[in-house]
């Protein structure tokens, strides 16, 4: 009868200690917590202004012929609106107003709402907006608030980003006759953007157009100002060569050919195609 008591509790024992012993493996020791990756920090001011912002205003035209030595005197006086404003991460700044006379100027950071533009002052109260920008500065004595929208950048393949540069002019080719027949006396750029902006820029003012990509001519561009037809596609560059530090291009124009069609009035028969000037440009 003892040992009959003395196995029962044997037994039990075998069982409990076997029960834990489920239990324990059944618990395995927890995973420590992967560290989660830092969030990036935000975006500074500098790195949110990046690109074009275009203002939505009537287009007034060209305002005078930039030969005139009277031609910066007259835009200080009625400078017009504000139509774009482009930033680049060179610091490089173009303010564009509704003549398309535009100003080049360098810029730098004086704190998280202004900037400074080299010569000319502050812009203030600059916001950004989702795809919305805000700013404030005095040109010449007039005070201007700017409202614009972010202009979406041309497509662009890979083969061919090396034109989105400053480009001097050279005197290669067509260059030497270009400085002499506009009197220029200093450097000649070409500053092609990836938001469209095509800026001619002499060495005392500037003038920003648009480009795009010629629809049926490859490897050419179309400039175009504001408020023209953009469907005219009879005046273009043709790239010839393209690196990093070279540009070859063609300026062609498509100018008509008219005939008489019988009854004493001349149509339009065809287009002949003519090249105006071979420009070599070096990258800045």
């Amino acid at each position: 009868m003892r040992n009959q008591f003395n196995f029962w509790y044997l037994a039990t024992f075998l069982s409990l200690a076997l029960f834990f012993s489920c239990k324990k493996d059944d618990n395995p020791a927890t995973t420590p917590p992967v560290e989660s990756t830092p969030p990036p920090p935000e975006p500074t001011l500098f790195e949110m202004v990046q690109g074009r912002w275009d203002v939505d205003v009537p287009f007034a035209g060209k305002k005078a012929n930039p030969s005139s030595p009277s031609f910066k005197n007259q835009e200080k006086q009625d400078i017009g609106t504000v139509t774009s404003a482009e930033f680049f991460g060179d610091s490089t700044c173009i303010i564009t107003f509704d003549h398309y006379y535009a100003i080049v100027h360098t810029i730098s950071v004086s704190d998280s709402i202004t900037f400074n533009i080299d010569g000319l002052g502050p812009l203030t109260d600059i916001r950004v907006f989702g795809d919305s920008l805000s700013f404030s500065f005095t040109y010449y004595d007039i005070p201007m608030t700017v409202n614009a929208a972010k202009r979406k950048n041309v497509q662009v393949d890979e083969n061919k980003k090396a034109l989105l540069n400053n480009w001097k002019l050279t005197t290669e080719e067509d260059g030497a006759a270009f400085y002499e027949n506009n009197q220029i006396n200093g450097d000649f750029y070409m500053i092609i953007s990836a938001a469209g902006s095509f800026v001619q820029q002499y060495p005392d003012y500037a003038e920003s157009i648009n480009w795009k990509w010629h629809p049926e001519e490859p490897d050419a561009i179309v400039t175009y100002a504001a408020g023209q037809d953009e469907a005219n596609n009879n005046h273009y560059f043709k790239i010839l060569e393209l690196s990093a530090t070279r540009l070859k291009v063609q300026e062609i124009s498509l100018d008509p050919v008219y005939e008489d069609d019988g009854t004493g009035n001349e149509v339009i028969t065809g287009y002949e195609k003519v090249i105006v000037n071979t420009f070599v440009l070096t990258a800045k």
